[in-house]
C-alpha cells in the first residue's frame, strides 16, 4: 500500500495527508477512550445518599423519593417493606392508632411488597413536601386531599385497577392493600412525573467505635394504649436499635426479620383535635420543638426546627449546632409534647 501511494500520489500531498490521517486517528482513539472511561466511572461512582448517609450509586441519590402511607392497626400487622425504607415517620392518626410513612429515596428497589397502604392525613402531607416526594396513599381526610391538590403534591393515590396496587387474599379489606417500588415507579412514569428530585441532606457521621458504646439502652414510647406501646432496644455489637410493638418483636411480613434502625428521633409536636365529630388531628409541623435523638446507645437532648412549609426538619444541639446522624435507617417518632418517654 505504501509503495502504491508513493508511486501515484505526489509528495507534496502524500506526507501532509498522512499526517492529518494520523492526527485524526489519534483524536478519534482519544475520544473513544474518554467515552469508555466516563461510562465506567458513572456506573461505578459511589456518593453519599442525602437520605441515609450511606454510599450508593450516584443515580440513586438524584431520584425523587416515594413516600407511602402504611397502616398500623392490629389487623395490619406485621407490615411489609418498612425495613427497605430510608426513613420512617410514625405518628398518631385517630383513636390512639398510629400510622407510618415510609420514605424510599436511595433504597427500596427490592421492596416487592409495601403495605398495607392506607389514607393520607394533612400533617403527613407536610412531611411529604419536605422530601419533594411522590405520595402513595389510599384516599385521605378531606383536608389532606385538598392540601395535596392545592400544593401540587405529586399524587400516587390508589385507583383500584390492580396494576400498581393490589389486594392480598390473606387479609380482609381495608387492611390488605399493597404496592411495590416497581409498581410506584411504573405509576409515576404513567402519570408523567419527573423522577428526579432534590431534597435537603441531613448531616451524617460515622458510628462510634464499639469500645465507646454503652452496653445497653432501652426506649419506650407510650403513644396511647398498650397496643401502641413502642419499644426500641439497643444492641451494642451491631449498633442498631431493635423495634418492639406491644412488647413483641416487630417483624417484617416478607422476611420475618425484626425491624431495626440506626437512629431513633423523637419529635415533640403540638397536636389538637380538628373537630370532635371526626376525631381527626391537627399537628403544628412548622416552627420548632423539643426532640430526643438516640444513636450509638446514647441520647442527645435536641431541638427540631422547620422554618417553613416544604422544608425538611433539622435537628440542633444545645449550642445550636446541627446534629450529625449515624449512617443508616432513621425512624422519626412524632409524639405529643406531654407524651411519656422512658429511657
Amino acid at each position: 500500500m505504501w509503495k502504491f501511494l508513493k508511486r501515484h500520489v505526489p509528495k507534496k500531498y502524500l506526507y501532509p495527508g498522512l499526517g492529518l490521517l494520523i492526527i485524526g486517528g489519534l483524536l478519534f482513539a482519544y475520544w473513544i477512550w474518554n467515552s469508555i472511561k466516563d461510562n465506567v466511572n458513572s456506573i461505578g461512582e459511589q456518593v453519599i445518599c442525602p437520605a441515609n448517609g450511606i454510599k450508593t450509586d450516584k443515580e440513586k441519590t438524584e431520584r425523587r423519593p416515594f413516600a407511602v402511607m402504611i397502616e398500623n392497626s392490629v389487623a395490619a400487622r406485621p407490615q411489609s417493606g418498612l425495613d427497605k425504607a430510608d426513613v420512617v415517620y410514625e405518628a398518631l392518626a385517630e383513636g390512639g392508632i398510629t400510622r407510618m410513612m415510609a420514605v424510599y429515596a436511595c433504597s427500596g428497589d427490592d421492596a416487592n411488597s409495601i403495605g398495607p397502604v392506607r389514607s393520607a392525613r394533612s400533617y403527613f402531607v407536610d412531611w411529604v413536601e419536605g422530601w419533594d416526594a411522590m405520595y402513595a396513599h389510599a384516599g385521605g381526610s378531606p383536608d389532606a386531599l385538598a392540601l395535596i391538590e392545592e400544593d401540587g403534591v405529586l399524587d400516587l393515590q390508589n385507583f383500584g385497577d390492580g396494576t400498581y396496587f393490589w389486594r392480598s387474599r390473606d387479609r380482609v379489606s381495608p387492611h390488605n392493600l399493597y404496592t411495590s417500588y416497581e409498581g410506584l415507579k411504573g405509576f409515576a412514569e404513567k402519570l408523567g412525573y419527573d423522577l428526579e428530585g432534590k431534597y435537603k441532606e441531613l448531616e451524617f457521621k460515622d458510628d462510634l467505635s464499639q469500645e465507646e458504646r454503652p452496653e445497653s439502652q432501652e426506649i419506650v414510647i407510650n403513644f396511647s394504649s398498650y397496643l401502641y406501646r413502642v419499644g426500641w432496644v439497643y444492641d451494642k455489637e451491631s449498633n442498631l436499635y431493635q423495634r418492639y410493638l406491644a412488647q413483641k418483636e416487630d417483624k417484617d411480613l416478607v422476611t420475618g426479620e425484626q425491624l431495626k434502625a440506626k437512629t431513633i428521633i423523637i419529635m415533640r409536636v403540638k397536636q389538637n383535635l380538628m373537630d370532635n365529630k371526626s376525631n381527626r388531628l391537627f399537628m403544628d409541623t412548622t416552627g420548632e420543638g423539643e426532640a430526643l435523638i438516640f444513636q450509638d446507645g446514647q441520647v442527645i437532648e435536641a431541638t427540631w426546627e422547620k422554618k417553613f412549609k416544604g422544608e425538611r426538619e433539622s435537628f440542633y444541639d444545645e449550642n445550636g449546632e446541627e446534629i450529625a446522624l449515624n449512617r443508616g435507617q432513621i425512624w422519626i417518632e412524632i409524639v405529643k409534647p406531654e407524651t411519656k418517654i422512658e429511657y
